[in-house]
């Protein structure tokens, strides 16, 4: 995670690229739907790993988000995400490109998110180190690569 802080561009395009994958397996309908519309996760994710989730987020949610964080590392931060996702799901499956790019901009939408999907992150989106270490190799990452064979 620290990669993503000191100047290795790498490190968010792998984030970037993991949640991509991880919202291909989990939410295949939502991930061919953002496909089908051109919406990529660098249009809507970025900051929320650059920031961890602090940007655009209501500050009384920040404390689940971290906690999760803490209590699950790296894992967590996708937990939270892809749970994001999930909640979403059936407001973006109803809306083109045009209408995406301003929704996952508005500043209202972070606010009236519920306390619930951030504190129940890790049971909707059961997530592993290990599974997120597959995506990160298969993505080339040599830090998943080094985790794999230790």
């Amino acid at each position: 995670m620290r990669e993503l802080f000191n100047g290795h561009s790498n490190a968010l395009t792998l984030c970037l690229r993991q949640l991509d994958s991880l919202l291909a397996r989990y939410r295949p309908v939502l991930h061919a739907h953002l496909q089908e519309q051109g919406v990529d996760s660098s249009m809507y994710s970025t900051q929320w790993f650059l920031t961890m989730f602090v940007y655009r987020f209501n500050i009384e949610l920040v404390p689940a988000i971290w906690d999760n964080f803490v209590r699950h590392g790296v894992v967590g931060l996708f937990q939270v995400g892809l749970a994001l996702m999930l909640h979403l799901e059936d407001t973006l499956l109803r809306m083109s490109f045009e209408e995406m790019i301003p929704f996952f901009n508005r500043l209202q939408l972070y606010d009236d998110l519920p306390l619930s999907v951030f504190e129940n992150a890790h049971i909707t989106m059961p997530l592993t180190h290990e599974e997120l270490d597959l995506v990160g190799t298969y993505f080339g990452d040599p830090a998943a690569a080094e985790h794999d064979a230790a």
